[in-house]
């Protein structure tokens, strides 16, 4: 066996992938074996009035994993539900062509309510066990974690949430966005080339609008953003769970910071800086897309978390002085081309494999691939290099995020 293909059998026995009879496929991968992934997916299909959907989903957990399984285990249901109740009122049923402006709003207002109920009520789960956590002495604190452990981390835990919701039978799609994961759809353009598309904005700092808000909600702050991030924390201004950013900082004082947490913020310093909560919302940003005029162009949906964009990046990984200024939505795209694309192989710095997976088959793995590393197997052998992955030196370390990848040809 060749050095690469060594190197590629290795890569394969640290992630987790998957390929379902609808035809969507997905990859998780964290190298690094002291750590679990704290991402969590989806990938549902259900018959509604005689026609199909598909609800596709990631998940990308932040300082655990609680909040984002509380979404896979519970949202989907949730929205299937209320996606009936909505059908189930429109005029015209089964729904069709014709009716996707009667449609079309509805359901963007119940992904919106039903994503932002959730949230809520993983608040009040809390409040209603401990509605004054500074009346807590150590023991009855301990008690409270011990019997109501999963409850507690799961409003304390933070997540993203970035989904697809597609009426396969007509061609409607809704991109649904919370946070700072990308939902992209790459096509191919007239020049035969893949070019993707980001279907809802990063909720982040970098996003004018977003920091357009805080900063006025919080103008009493000068601080409340520093370094691209809330409170010097986290660099999102949208998430679930999160609570100690929505709640008062009695829960931070008093119950969080005493809670398992494998994220870098100083839970206690944090509790200090919380003046006037909530600092963060889950409202999520919700696009329609007719993915009818697009039936041409071999439509390709791509959701993905941040981890993919630190890949390509690179500042934490293979280029720590030459960061790539790569847009991650068309890197991806361009990785999905059955040819090498030589401007993606100089941007990372390797060379490229179409098709990287092989016989598995599967697209995601294929991006996953040729990303950390694609037919370098001196780069393949690195990122599953336990003494780097734990070296804290931006040099000589390495440091790769939690990578979940969905891809749906729709």
């Amino acid at each position: 066996m060749s050095e690469l293909e060594a190197a590629r059998a290795k890569i394969r026995s640290t992630y987790i992938a998957t390929k379902t009879d609808f035809g969507a496929h997905t990859v998780t991968f964290q190298p690094l074996l002291t750590r679990q992934s704290e991402d969590r997916l989806v990938t549902q299909c259900w018959e509604i009035q005689g026609q199909k959907w598909i609800f596709l989903a990631v998940c990308d957990g932040i300082g655990g994993y609680y909040a984002a399984q509380s979404v896979v285990a519970n949202l989907p249901g949730r929205i299937r539900e209320a996606l009936i109740e909505v059908l189930e009122s429109l005029p015209k049923q089964p729904l069709d062509r014709k009716s996707r402006a009667e449609a079309k709003q509805p359901i963007s207002s119940m992904l919106v309510e039903v994503i932002k109920t959730f949230d809520v009520q993983l608040g009040q789960a809390l409040q209603d066990i401990c509605p004054r956590p500074e009346d807590l002495t150590p023991a009855q604190r301990q008690t409270l974690i011990s019997e109501h452990g999963e409850t507690i981390l799961s409003a304390f835990n933070v997540t993203t949430l970035s989904a697809a919701l597609v009426n396969a039978t007509l061609g409607f799609m809704w991109a649904i966005g919370v946070g700072d994961s990308t939902v992209a759809l790459s096509t191919v353009s007239d020049d035969g080339i893949r070019r993707s598309k980001r279907l809802v904005k990063a909720h982040n700092f970098k996003n004018p609008q977003e920091y357009f808000w805080i900063s006025m909600a919080h103008s009493d702050d000068r601080d409340v953003i520093q370094n691209d991030s809330l409170l010097d924390s986290v660099a999102m201004s949208r998430a679930i769970g999160a609570f100690a950013f929505k709640f008062r900082p009695a829960y931070t004082k008093h119950l969080f910071k005493y809670l398992p947490y494998s994220g870098e913020t100083d839970i206690g310093a944090l509790a200090e800086r919380i003046k006037r909560p909530p600092y963060m919302t889950a409202k999520p940003s919700i696009k329609f897309v007719d993915l009818r005029p697009y039936r041409s162009k071999h439509p390709i949906l791509t959701i993905f978390t941040d981890g993919v964009d630190n890949i390509v990046d690179g500042r934490w990984v293979f280029r720590p002085d030459s960061p790539s200024g790569g847009d991650p939505c068309d890197v991806v795209s361009k990785l999905l081309r059955d040819e090498v694309d030589t401007s993606i192989e100089e941007l990372l710095g390797h060379h490229i494999e179409p098709r990287w997976s092989r016989l598995e088959g599967n697209r995601a793995v294929d991006i996953l691939g040729n990303l950390i590393g694609g037919t370098d197997a001196n780069r393949l052998d690195m990122v599953l290099d336990q003494s780097r992955l734990l070296d804290d030196n931006p040099v000589s370390g390495l440091y790769i995020d939690d990578i979940s990848i969905i891809v749906y040809e729709v």
